[in-house]
């Protein structure tokens, strides 16, 4: 008997973003695990910018306008024959309505239904709630699918934790770090207010933010314009960012919303207790109790600045916190969500009639 096929179909894997790592990651894992998979990507890049196992067979199409797509598609179905299409975010659902007609489709969301509140995201979440599956990053936009939506067949699988040998040094280096694009939904300007009063009260302790972007320009002015040019350190995206998560004593998180917060994961995993806003979806469920780190009123900059100085501060807390943090990282070991996966894979491809008659 054949191994079922699965296909994964994105926009690309050229870029570092959350969204290439983990599907990367899935589907190289699956592959590990005995499935066919294959990948589609809509657009041609760079090469893969994360590994992928030598197992995931890739795909490119070659055409650009919406209704070519479709008909590329379908042809590549045709000949492939998969068991189960996967579409990575559900922004092109029109796409797959048509290309995927004949087989089981199953949407996977990376975004806040909270947030991307355009008429046209909606239009697209309605289209997929109808048509097949919906996966969901957390039970937050799972319940918001069930609830604006009307959708019936929903499923939670967080992303999993994708880096290993994370660590945090036992030694205090007195910094606290950031990690993300430097774009406004990230929220550093709001960090580097909140910074500035922490300077105030714990001048030798250091903010270090890793990552590049669109805002690089205006965050670095506005460090200026708050007097912290010798406070906070400023480092270009890094491929590897373990050796900053081990001389850090503390994470910040700042985001205005996430999809999910794989970067919180990653900071639990290293031990390091974090500060977070309570925004909509991804934090408030990783951090799940307030045993790993502090969570202050969405958009308090003052709050914000008095949970990081309350662990500057406090030791015992910081290390308690940070042991509680790498305890929670645990729940997202690559093999409990890979788990969740082939065990919802083999739930579908026992149970055809879970999905519509379209399929």
């Amino acid at each position: 008997m054949s191994s079922p096929h699965l296909v994964f179909v994105t926009r690309g894997l050229h870029d570092g973003g959350g969204t290439e790592r983990v599907t990367s990651f899935v589907a190289s894992s699956l592959a590990e695990r005995g499935y066919l998979v294959s990948i589609v990507c809509l657009q041609r890049g760079k090469d893969t910018y994360f590994p992928l196992s030598e197992k995931v067979k890739i795909y490119y199409l070659r055409k650009s306008f919406c209704w070519n797509k479709i008909h590329e598609l379908k042809a590549i179905y045709k000949r492939i024959k998969p068991d189960l299409i996967f579409a990575v975010g559900t922004n092109r659902s029109h796409l797959h309505l048509f290309a995927s007609k004949g087989y089981p489709l199953v949407s996977w969301e990376h975004f806040n239904t909270a947030v991307c509140s355009h008429p046209f995201h909606q239009l697209s979440r309605c289209l997929a709630s109808k048509r097949g599956w919906i996966i969901t990053l957390t039970e937050e936009d799972a319940s918001s699918y069930r609830k604006r939506w009307k959708a019936k067949r929903v499923v939670t699988i967080p992303n999993p934790l994708t880096i290993k040998g994370l660590y945090r040094e036992e030694k205090e280096h007195k910094c606290v770090l950031a990690v993300g694009r430097l774009q406004k939904a990230k929220g550093f300007d709001r960090l580097l207010r909140a910074w500035q009063k922490v300077h105030l009260s714990f001048p030798s302790w250091r903010l270090r933010i890793v990552g590049s972007g669109s805002e690089e320009k205006s965050l670095k002015a506005l460090c200026s314009q708050l007097g912290l040019d010798e406070s906070v350190e400023m480092i270009p995206h890094q491929a590897d960012v373990k050796p900053y998560f081990a001389k850090a004593d503390i994470f910040a998180l700042s985001s205005r919303y996430e999809g999910f917060g794989l970067v919180l994961i990653e900071a639990f995993a290293a031990g390091l207790p974090a500060v977070a806003f309570d925004v909509p979806r991804g934090p408030r469920e990783i951090m799940d109790t307030s045993s790993c780190g502090i969570m202050v009123e969405e958009g308090n900059i003052e709050a914000y600045a008095t949970a990081l100085k309350k662990l500057i501060g406090n030791r015992t807390l910081r290390l308690e916190m940070g042991m509680n943090a790498k305890a929670r990282s645990e729940d997202f070991l690559p093999e409990r969500v890979i788990d969740l996966w082939q065990n919802f894979i083999n739930h579908l491809l026992d149970n055809s009639k879970s999905f519509d008659g379209n399929h």
